[in-house]
Formats: C-alpha cells, structure tokens, sequence
C-alpha cells in the first residue's frame, strides 16, 4: 500500500513536519509499528539522516503508528493496508492538512506570534503618538484663557503638528521601505517624544516668543510622527498576511484610538493638580518604555522575509517602481490618496476642535469638556477594533470581493460621518453634541477596513511605506486646512461651527463617490490601467 496520497512516491516524505506535540525520540523509536512495504522502503532510503526518519515518524504518528497521538481510530484501516481517506498529505506546502492537522496548530501559532510581535507593539507606538498629539489642544484652553489668544491663533497653535507632519510624509515612507518600519519608527519617536517634553519649557521663553516657540516644537512632534503611520504600515504588508491584515490593522488603531481616550483624562488631571508644563512633561516621559516594547519585540526588517516575501518575489509587480504605481496603475492608488485627504480633513478638525467646541459652544469647563469628549473617542477604539474583524469576514463570505469589501466600508464610512456631523450642526445642548460626536467618531473609525487596509492590499510590500507617505501628505494637507478654517469661520459672524460641520459633510459625501467610482482591492501591475 502506498500512503503517499494522489499518487506520490515515498520520496516525496522528505518534506512532511512531525506534530509539535509528540517528541521527536518518541517519534524515533516506534518507527517499528508502521507495517507499510512503502514506508519501510522509504525508512531504509533515507536511514542515514535522523531528520528524515523524524519526518516518517510524523506521517505513522498521524496514521495510528503511535498511541495517544488522537489518530488511534485510523490504524487498523492503516495496518490492513487501506487508503487513509480523511487526511491530504501535500508536500508541495511542507503541511498536513486534515482534521486535528499540523496546519491548524502552526495558524494558530502564527497568530500569536503576530499579535505579540507586531500588533501589540503597534497598537501601544500609536497610542502614545496620540497621547503627545492631544496633549496640545488639551493645553491650548487654559494657554488661550491665559495669554487672550483668539481662535486665529488657537488654530495656528493647532495645525502646526500638521506642518512637520506633512513635511515628512514622503521622506518617513521612503525610509520605511529601505531600512524597515521598526528602525525608521525609532527615529520618529525619538524626535516627537522629545520634542514633547522640550514644550514644558515653551512658556518660559519671553511671551512674543511663546507662538513661534509652541509652533515650532508642535512642527517637530509633526515631523516625528511622519514616518509612524508608513513604518507600521511596512511591519503589517511584511509580516501579516492579506487575510487577516484588516483584523491586525483594527486592533493597531484601536490602540491609536485609545491615546485619545487616555490624554483626555490624564492631561486635564494634571493640568489642574499641577499645571500645563507637567503635562507635557509626563507624557514625553510614556516614550521610555514605549520605545523598549517596541525595540524588543518587532522584528527587523530581512531580505525575504514577511508574510507576503515568497508571493511578492514572484508576482509581476516585484519590478514595479512607485512612480510606475502611480503613473500607470490607474485611479486606484489614487482613490487611496483622495480617501486620505478626505478622512483627514474631518478626523483632524475632531482631534482639534472637539475640547474648545464644548468649552465655547456650551460654556463648560475644561475638565467637562474633556470628559465629554471621552466618549467619542472610546466608540472610535471599539468600532476600529471591530470593523477589522468584521471586514476579513465579509471578505470570505460567497460572492463577496476584497474591492467590494473596502468600497462597502469607505463609503459606510464617510457617508455615515456626513449624516452625524448634519445632525451636529443642529445641536443645541451638550449632551445631544456630545451623542452626534460619538455617531461621527464610530462611523470614522469603519474606514479603518477601508481605505488604510486598501493600501497594502494595492501596493506590495517594499512600496507600502511611499505610498501610504504621499497619501498622508495629502491627508495632512486636509488636517491643515480644516484646523485653521474651523478657528477663523468659528469666530465669523453668520458662520460658525455649523457651517463648518455642514462643509465638512459635503467634503466626506464627495470623498464616498470617488472612492466608490476609483477603488480597487486588486494588486497594482505596470500597465494595468483599473
């Protein structure tokens, strides 16, 4: 009898794995209950190497050669010399499939490995980088109250992060793809952790000097953080899979969203047990044991090495370069970059504005405007969290393609978003702000299965980094100009708040159209015009 299934010889063995739960001397010295003519003939082919005889040892213990091994039900049917009808041996993919299979216990494995060495380390990097970014407009409330700056100013305060940020879109994503995300990400948070303490001594500099003083050091925290979104980005495309990359990408910017959550409730506290300086001052000091996790854990960057390496070394798009994507591939990359500038351009005036929205709008104080503003905030983790998982679902569901997926998410997305910030231009009361806000912030966050996933799934790895920079360049662009127009409308008479939400509605309702018309899940390839 031959148990090589679908015809193939005993030779074939050489490339069998044994079950990580039986021992490989176990495994070794009950060869002998294995009474198969193929096998035997195999054993004494390959007798001078313990590796092989190893390997033909996982084969008996999955046919019945060794008791406890859960396979006991299938050696007689193996010893009398009938075909083993439940198990596939592909040698082709060095894995037994089957019920109870090698394979599912090297998935499961993979996972952890991925969520301990990539997705935690992630997800805790953008927390952090969230934490310094709401830091600022957190502080600029009493700054203002207490220097009499207008809200001119306060957004010029604001959008000065965007300025480095965007400056270094490009350049953080070029680096990320040649030196890897985990040393181009270290880089980074060595300039915004640093810059982010040198602002607790911004208000000690003479008071003309103090605007440019917080512009600029808010510019560097910006030009550090440029690189972040490509470097994690690269580590995902190069070590995650494409059929879990959405769930990862969910779980990363639910950290993300969390940095919100936790500077919202530490920076106020500290504010008002000590003051804005020691804010500044303990956040940067978060970076410590950030940067250690992050060192620690992420792997860096091999030639070949990655989740997508093996198919990407042999796909056509391996020679593409990034001005190739960009120039012969289409509108889909180009759907990306638009979905970007759109995002940004309401996530940004949200981050922004959202604290001094309540705090001049409805009278509250500090302290009550950043706990409104909590919850918003924790519905964003959630739903980035679990669109993610939802999305590499959807995606396996009959008749559903990956284009489908992130077109049905964006648009949920964006379309979801304009509709809460109608109903947030008509508020009149805190606590009804405060529940169109949320509505804002959930629907948001659903774009983390679209158009951030999008871009792994468009570009291959070693172009990720480059074209996730030049989307966030655009992306900060739209940060930029929706910051400082919400500080100049919001103190124009006739204007206001509303109109800025109700501009922003129609900005998000024509991103939805063009992401809907433009985008494609499909792999870029020189040429290919979708």
């Amino acid at each position: 009898m031959s148990v090589t299934g679908k015809g193939m010889s005993p030779a074939s063995f050489v490339r069998i794995k044994a079950p990580s739960a039986v021992p490989v001397p176990a495994l070794r010295s009950r060869r002998r209950h294995c009474h198969s003519s193929s096998c035997r003939r195999a054993h004494s082919q390959d007798s001078s190497s313990s590796v092989s005889c190893h390997r033909h040892g996982a084969l008996h213990s999955l046919c019945g050669g060794v008791r406890g091994d859960g396979a006991s039900g299938y050696r007689q049917s193996f010893l009398r010399g009938r075909r083993l009808r439940k198990f596939e041996i592909n040698v082709s993919s060095d894995v037994i499939t089957g019920d109870g299979s090698v394979e599912e216990e090297d998935e499961s494995e993979k996972k952890r490995q991925e969520v301990r060495r990539i997705v935690m380390p992630s997800a805790l990097v953008l927390l952090s980088s969230n934490l310094c970014r709401i830091s600022m407009p957190v502080a600029l409330v009493p700054l203002a109250a207490t220097y009499g700056w207008n809200g001119a100013t306060v957004g010029l305060i604001g959008s000065s992060f965007l300025w480095g940020y965007m400056a270094t879109q490009l350049l953080g994503g070029a680096l990320a793809d040649a030196v890897g995300g985990k040393r181009a990400l270290f880089v980074g948070m060595l300039l915004w952790f640093g810059a982010t303490g040198a602002l607790a001594l911004a208000t000690s500099v003479p008071v003309a000097a103090i605007v440019p003083t917080l512009c600029a050091l808010r510019a560097v925290v910006g030009a550090g953080q440029g690189a972040m979104m490509s470097s994690m980005q690269q580590v995902v495309a190069t070590h995650i899979p494409q059929k879990r990359r959405a769930t990862a990408l969910g779980a990363i910017y639910g950290g993300f969203h969390m940095g919100n959550i936790v500077g919202l409730v530490l920076c106020p506290l500290l504010i008002a047990m000590r003051s804005v300086e020691a804010s500044f001052l303990a956040v940067a000091l978060v970076g410590l044991p950030v940067i250690a996790f992050w060192q620690s854990n992420v792997p860096p960057k091999a030639k070949g090495e990655g989740a997508s390496s093996t198919t990407a070394a042999s796909s056509p798009s391996s020679t593409l370069s990034f001005v190739s994507l960009m120039r012969d591939c289409g509108m889909a990359p180009w759907a990306i970059v638009i979905a970007t500038f759109v995002n940004h351009f309401a996530y940004f005036l949200f981050l922004n504005w959202m604290p001094a929205y309540f705090v001049s709008e409805y009278g509250v104080s500090l302290r009550a405007s950043a706990k409104l503003s909590v919850a918003p905030w924790i519905c964003c983790a959630i739903v980035s969290s679990a669109s993610g998982v939802i999305a590499d679902r959807v995606a396996r569901m009959p008749g559903m393609t990956l284009t489908r997926v992130r077109k049905l998410f964006q648009c949920t997305s964006f379309v979801g978003t304009a509709l809460s910030l109608v109903a947030l231009s008509a508020a009149n009361q805190p606590t009804a702000a405060m529940v169109c806000f949320i509505a804002c912030f959930g629907f948001i966050s659903v774009g983390q299965a679209g158009f951030v996933a999008n871009t792994g799934d468009v570009a291959p790895p070693r172009l990720v980094g480059r074209l996730f920079g030049l989307a966030n360049t655009f992306g900060s662009l739209g940060g930029i100009l929706s910051t400082s127009a919400a500080g100049i409308l919001s103190e124009m008479s006739g204007f206001g708040f509303a109109w800025v939400f109700r501009s922003t509605a129609a900005i998000l309702l024509t991103g939805a159209m063009l992401y809907a018309r433009f985008a494609s899940a499909e792999p870029a390839v020189g040429g290919n015009k979708n």
